[in-house]
């Protein structure tokens, strides 16, 4: 007696094949037909097609309930040691009797790997061995051909922090455009406290053999840390190297393909002051002396001191290599006006604005307190802290950041004042 096995790869494509059990006692063998699925999707989609679904039944006189378990396996054309990109369920079951409906299994493209994959072909096999057996002895192929999409194009470069168009070296900035790079990923320093200037390949590691391309983001050539990473955005950090330029042409590389040059002045200092809604302007990114974020229901107390955090803020006194972390290096200040004042709280060790930094509430001038790196976050992130001046009146007072020659007024940040 013989019981086909039916394969149906998506809802209207039928296939068919057939599986042999010869009993719980004897050597078990699984057979598949047809002996591979060919689906084919766009490179970095996030709208993976499928499932597919095949059933799984006997063949031939079986009288006991007969197991069969998942195996992955490498077809002959799948030689460069890529992750499994496939997802198996169930990875084990039981055979039906003769006469029975058969098992179902399902195969679907893991939407943790593929949208990460670069264009090209893979193969990947789905075995099946019967109990008791550990080696697959009948299966499918499933070869996936990821298609290119067009090359990468920039809309915008802004600061992450003022979304005003500005650029200056160790500025923290938000390229928005589309084709950018693959599934969203958010960036992590190494061991050496530097954050990474390629993201292609961290959700799904290359095969060492693999010449995996390079994305990222270029200023006039150099290399920009990336903190974040996915279709229709980037936030880097402007490399050091471009202080000095009067402009730089900025390149996004994704998929082995450019993008068109996005040319932008660069300035010695664009201070931007990070915003609680994250809109550019209105309630500044604050903490309050306790910690506790800044708000209209928790004001800063007259006299007090508060934190915010900018970006923008030009070459430091001391170098440091792009996209490092800090935990230290900044200034304190005895109640100085500008940070010309302020020493550094270590020898040897000044990572803060090499240009004079000041601030203003209310109009009036904030006593600084400390100047520099908020600790464990990149040193394109710079601390200020400083005291609400008395004088100030209550409710919200337009906070102004001056770095050198250039301030965040446009921004219109503000600070809730009790």
């Amino acid at each position: 007696m013989i019981w086909l096995v039916r394969l149906t790869a998506g809802v209207a494509i039928a296939l068919s094949g057939c599986c042999l059990a010869t009993g719980i006692a004897a050597a078990q063998f699984l057979t598949t037909i047809p002996s591979e699925i060919r689906i084919t999707t766009d490179a970095d989609s996030l709208k993976l097609p499928g499932p597919y679904a095949f059933g799984i039944g006997p063949v031939g006189f079986q009288t006991l309930p007969t197991g069969f378990h998942y195996v992955e396996t490498k077809p002959a054309s799948s030689s460069l040691g890529w992750p499994n990109f496939l997802v198996i369920s169930p990875a084990a079951g039981i055979l039906p009797k003769p006469g029975e409906s058969m098992t179902a299994v399902w195969v679907i493209l893991n939407p943790e790997v593929v949208p990460s994959m670069p264009a090209g072909s893979y193969a990947e096999g789905a075995g099946f061995a019967a109990t008791g057996q550990t080696a697959a002895s009948g299966g499918i192929s499933i070869l996936l051909d990821l298609k290119p999409g067009p090359p990468p194009a920039l809309q915008s470069v802004l600061s992450a922090a003022s979304l005003q168009q500005e650029i200056s070296p160790g500025e923290i900035v938000s390229i928005f455009g589309a084709h950018l790079g693959t599934a969203p990923v958010t960036a992590h320093y190494d061991g050496a406290g530097l954050y990474p200037t390629d993201l292609s390949h961290r959700n799904v590691p290359y095969p060492p053999s693999y010449p995996y391309p390079h994305d990222g983001v270029t200023f006039n050539g150099i290399p920009a840390p990336l903190l974040y990473y996915s279709q229709t955005q980037i936030n880097a950090i402007v490399p050091y190297g471009v202080a000095g330029q009067k402009s730089v042409n900025i390149v996004v590389t994704h998929n082995g393909m450019q993008s068109a040059p996005f040319p932008l002045p660069v300035a010695d200092t664009s201070p931007g002051i990070f915003t609680a809604t994250q809109n550019g302007n209105g309630q500044g990114a604050i903490l309050n002396g306790n910690q506790t974020p800044n708000s209209a229901s928790n004001p800063a107390a007259k006299g007090s001191a508060i934190s915010i955090f900018a970006t923008g803020t030009g070459v430091l006194q001391q170098t440091v290599p792009d996209g490092s972390i800090l935990f230290g290096g900044g200034a304190t200040c005895p109640n100085s006006l500008s940070s010309t004042a302020c020493k550094p709280t270590a020898s040897g060790n000044a990572a803060f604005p090499a240009a004079p930094v000041s601030l203003t509430i209310g109009g009036q001038p904030a006593p600084l307190q400390y100047v520099g790196p908020s600790p464990g976050s990149a040193a394109a992130l710079l601390q200020v802290n400083a005291f609400v001046p008395d004088g100030v009146s209550s409710g919200p007072q337009p906070v102004v950041l001056t770095v050198g020659q250039n301030s965040n007024t446009q921004q219109q940040v503000t600070v809730a004042v009790q």
